[in-house]
């Protein structure tokens, strides 16, 4: 029972967050300064890149600088756009229209709904998920703070100081170090076909993300990051080969993302934000970001890593820049390059060849 009102508090603490930050954002919109604002143009700031907005009141001219998303349409130099800003506090500040980040209302909604739904339904069929031994604690500590929002966090920072396909390679190095953390930590034969099968795949990716023959820019420090992320990637599989051997997968997917939601709450103070959870359209994607592309994800994996070894797993889901670029194309009839196409072949044919290597050695196991 103890363990089910710690998921309930959990799940009232991320509504908390959501009706606080909404309440701000709010407080902001009706207390607060509007302006008419120029965006003068775009600096460097110490959280990125900003958005330099200089308008005037009676009490004189000023310049506040504005966050600039990395993947949003960017405001031209010289329009005008609406300012809402707290004189007390200007860091407070939000700019009307901007709909390129999901405010952080929907996140901590739809985080507090999910643990919600998801503590009802274990509470009513699988009553074992809430049960973990304190010793064991650390292991999912690591998964939700390291794999789940350490990774966000570096690898978003990583797509501010490199091209996307340069984040994107660098994220999919994860393979290799489950594959070599494999071989130290559990002793897992690292067989010749398992080595192919990765440097394949990763050509593959290199291949697919356009950063052959495309516009690619890196610093040091975002490769650092970028590297950072797949590290963070790869502990998942870390930590759930540990968590795994004591528990259901279901219970091991639990606690990551009751981790991974508490910890957000703390992680940053995120100022007044963005009205798309208001719009039926931004609350539906939002719900199946975190839905669909978040936590089934994780699940699927996590199941599959009850009968695949950790380091043919992680090779295989490199498949995934396959799948994106396929929507791409299909979906946003992007273009399809003779790279792309190797590339593809590459990740399949590695997929293929870790699948005929586990059968062999089903066999040979079979056989002894």
């Amino acid at each position: 029972m103890l363990n089910v009102i710690i998921f309930l508090l959990g799940a009232g603490l991320m509504f908390f967050m959501a009706l606080r930050s909404m309440l701000a954002r709010r407080r902001l919109c009706t207390r607060g300064e509007k302006v008419k604002a120029t965006v003068e143009g775009i600096v460097q700031s110490r959280d990125g890149a900003a958005y330099v907005l200089a308008f005037a009141t009676a009490g004189g001219s000023h310049r506040l600088q504005y966050p600039k998303p990395a993947k949003a349409k960017a405001f031209a130099a010289g329009s005008t756009v609406t300012l809402y800003y707290d004189p007390e506090d200007p860091e407070k500040m939000y700019v009307e229209g901007d709909h390129s980040v999901l405010g952080a209302e929907v996140l901590y909604a739809v985080v507090g709904a999910a643990l919600l739904v998801l503590t009802v339904v274990f509470a009513l069929f699988h009553r074992q998920v809430f049960c973990i031994r304190l010793k064991h604690l650390p292991i999912f500590l690591g998964s939700g703070l390291i794999s789940i929002l350490l990774l966000s966090v570096v690898y978003f920072q990583c797509q501010t100081m490199c091209s996307l396909s340069v984040a994107a390679v660098l994220l999919y190095l994860a393979p290799s170090f489950v594959v070599l953390a494999s071989a130290v930590l559990w002793k897992t034969p690292l067989t010749k076909g398992k080595i192919a099968a990765l440097c394949v795949s990763l050509l593959g990716c290199i291949m697919v993300s356009g950063m052959l023959g495309g516009d690619m820019t890196a610093s040091w420090a975002g490769i650092g990051l970028g590297v950072a992320s797949g590290m963070c990637y790869a502990s998942y599989t870390v930590f759930s080969h540990y968590g795994l051997a004591h528990y259901e997968s279901y219970t091991m997917i639990y606690w990551t993302f009751l981790v991974a939601g508490l910890g957000s709450a703390f992680f940053a103070d995120i100022p007044s934000l963005l009205p798309v959870f208001q719009q039926p359209k931004g609350a539906i994607g939002g719900i199946c970001v975190i839905i669909v592309a978040t936590v089934l994800p994780y699940i699927f994996y996590t199941k599959g890593l009850e009968g695949v070894e950790s380091g043919r797993a992680s090779i295989i889901t490199n498949i995934e820049p396959v799948v994106e670029t396929l929507v791409g194309i299909t979906v946003f009839h992007e273009a399809l390059t003779v790279w792309t196409v190797l590339g593809v072949g590459c990740v399949i044919g590695c997929v293929a060849l870790l699948a005929r290597e586990g059968q062999h050695e089903r066999k040979i196991a079979a056989a002894q």
